[in-house]
């Protein structure tokens, strides 16, 4: 089984090193590959030797990935160079005419005599690979070239969000209404603190100020997302596609953009929001001209006046670590799973990250780090990143990433569950060929597991973890949940209209519907917010970082998973100490990786006589 790395003994020329090992022993291994008579080829030979390989430099690998977020800025840069590097030469050695051949001619004159003594895993690890061939066009030239464009762009995109973060100075008096913590001379942007702004500052100035801030272009970003799209679009025009969606989707639960489109017209006609819209001018004097930086200050008040609640009040009885205390609580209730801290220095390479294992019933499932303190130096937002996969050799290693003040919001709370959900997927997946593991789940799927985790931190049961010990004999916490989600429930379209316009843009602009984004971005302003003219300085491309990765085509899959995670909570609500409840869980949606009907899945789950 794999090894923990020391961060203490990590330097520049071990890193260096790392990589030549990784590059020496890649081209080895497909050199073998290769080199091999097509008498003697066989599923070992063509697949199984470089899945070897693969395993064990991952955790050489890995340390590239992780050294992006290490606090020394000569390894964040050099992890960031190999990385790119070591992308584009594996991509490279992939691609290999040679290499791609010997798998075709396996597959043509060998593989139907083998097929019956291979795993399920295995069949579907040789006929993925051969579709990716064919259907992705993996050997032809013009897509191979197109691809390594992309991967440059998407680098430099990446580069621009890491290296030029988004800072704004302002005095106390311009953050009135804003807790203490925020009053500072000088803040980074983070979406927790651009959210918190945007609800709490009575300063109307420094809303429009902080607003278009954060959406301004950083360093060009959205002319590098603009060239990006367009190549998309011409890599699936050269693979017969008429645009990008029709390629992506085609492997997704929606499985067109057509059913996309349905779907999201459906949501909008169910939570429009210009009926909000005209609750909140309701509000207002007749002549108050309201603006996208009026919208959630404006919101956030009326909610708090109809359900005689605030935020802040909830916020009060939290701090981290009765949070993730209650988390790791709710993870053993649910799951079954015992999740503790490794106290060792030398295992993390920040001392304000935490290193985490995951037992199951006496077994290691695997190991995590949380990362959550603001850094200037991190990508804005929250994800999970997988830094080694489960497999023969190895178990899953995960770097749960966020970008947090020491100020907890609500907010904050909801995006650790999230997250976590996402953490509790990765771990628990039985596939050993990254090809098949929950790395490969469909979009619209993959966020399931997360959206469904944050419905925990809406619940009695949810909140009663999660408080500090001070608070639990005397909250009633039926009654807390109640004003939470009453809350979370009213003038709820504003809010749901975040993800809901971005879905409608995303898939607008991988249609090839040669639309430019400042024109969709104000055409979906007027229709959502009946807001007439959006200022030219606000750019939602320049630090979109899920379309330049993998979201393209597929940002309205936090609306259709919220849609099956909402029916799979239903099944678990009431019974949070059930473990047959949460074993078929992990047992029939998340364990299973891609090799799974997904519809047909969920139905299983949800029809379990339990």
């Amino acid at each position: 089984m794999n090894q923990l790395i020391d961060f203490s003994k990590l330097n520049l020329n071990q890193m260096e090193l790392m990589f030549a090992n990784v590059k020496e022993e890649i081209k080895n291994t497909i050199n073998q590959i290769a080199q091999t008579e097509d008498l003697n080829l066989s599923y070992e030979i063509c697949f199984n030797k470089l899945l070897v390989t693969m395993n064990k430099v991952e955790l050489q690998i890995y340390v590239f990935e992780i050294g992006k977020y290490h606090p020394n800025q000569e390894i964040r840069k050099k992890s960031n160079y190999l990385r790119k590097e070591l992308s584009l030469f594996i991509n490279n050695q992939l691609r290999r005419e040679d290499i791609n051949r010997k798998i075709q001619s396996y597959f043509y004159n060998k593989y139907s005599f083998e097929k019956q003594n291979l795993t399920e895993e295995q069949v579907a690890h040789v006929e993925k690979t051969i579709k990716e061939i064919s259907y992705m066009g993996l050997t032809n030239q013009l897509i191979q070239d197109i691809d390594l464009k992309i991967t440059n762009l998407k680098y430099k995109y990446y580069n621009n969000l890491e290296s030029i973060p988004i800072t704004i100075e302002l005095n106390p008096d311009e953050l009135e209404g804003c807790d203490q913590t925020f009053k500072k001379k000088r803040l980074i942007l983070s979406i927790s603190v651009f959210n918190h702004i945007m609800k709490y500052c009575e300063v109307r100035e420094t809303r429009k100020k902080v607003y278009l801030k954060y959406f301004e272009d950083i360093n060009l970003n959205s002319i590098i997302l603009e060239e990006i799209i367009n190549l998309r679009t011409q890599k699936a025009n050269l693979l017969g596609f008429y645009s990008y969606s029709d390629l992506i989707l085609d492997k997704t639960i929606a499985k067109n953009k057509f059913e996309v489109k349905n779907f999201l017209d459906k949501i909008f006609n169910k939570y429009n929001p210009q009926e909000s819209i005209r609750e909140i001018k309701s509000y207002l004097p007749t002549n108050f001209k309201l603006e996208l930086w009026d919208l959630r200050f404006y919101a956030e008040k009326i909610k708090s006046e109809q359900t005689n609640f605030k935020l802040k009040e909830i916020e009060s009885m939290l701090d981290f670590e009765s949070v993730i205390k209650g988390i790791i609580k709710i993870c053993k209730d649910l799951y079954g799973y015992e999740i503790n801290e490794i106290v060792s220095p030398n295992l993390v390479y920040n001392s304000d990250v935490k290193l985490y294992s995951v037992i199951n019933q006496g077994k290691i499932l695997g190991y995590f780090y949380l990362d959550i303190k603001l850094k200037e130096y991190k990508i804005p937002g929250a994800r999970v990143v997988c830094l080694t996969n489960k497999s023969e050799l190895n178990l899953p290693i995960g770097l749960l990433v966020c970008n947090f003040t020491s100020k907890l919001l609500f907010d904050n709370v909801i995006t650790l569950f999230h997250e976590f959900g996402h953490m509790i997927h990765f771990l628990s997946g039985k596939r050993l060929i990254p090809m098949n593991s929950m790395l490969t789940v469909p979009k619209d799927f993959v966020e399931t597991p997360s959206k469904l985790f944050e419905m925990w931190a809406y619940s009695e049961y949810g909140l009663r973890q999660i408080v500090k010990s001070e608070y639990i004999t005397n909250t009633d916490f039926s009654k807390l949940s109640f004003k939470l989600l009453s809350h979370h429930k009213i003038l709820f379209p504003i809010e749901y209209s975040i993800y809901l316009m971005k879905a409608f843009i995303d898939l607008d602009l991988h249609s090839n519907k040669r639309i430019v984004h400042k024109e969709a971005l104000k055409h979906y302003n007027k229709i959502f917010y009946l807001i007439e003219s959006t200022p030219k300085e606000i750019n939602i491309l320049g630090a979109w970082p899920h379309i330049v990765g993998g979201y393209g085509s597929e940002f309205y899959s936090y609306l259709w998973s919220e849609f099956n995670a909402k029916r799979i909570y239903e099944k678990f609500k009431s019974r949070e100490n059930d473990k047959k409840v949460g074993q078929a869980y992990i047992d029939l949606l998340l364990s299973k990786g891609s090799l799974m009907d997904f519809n047909e899945q969920i139905n299983l789950f949800l029809n379990l006589k339990i």
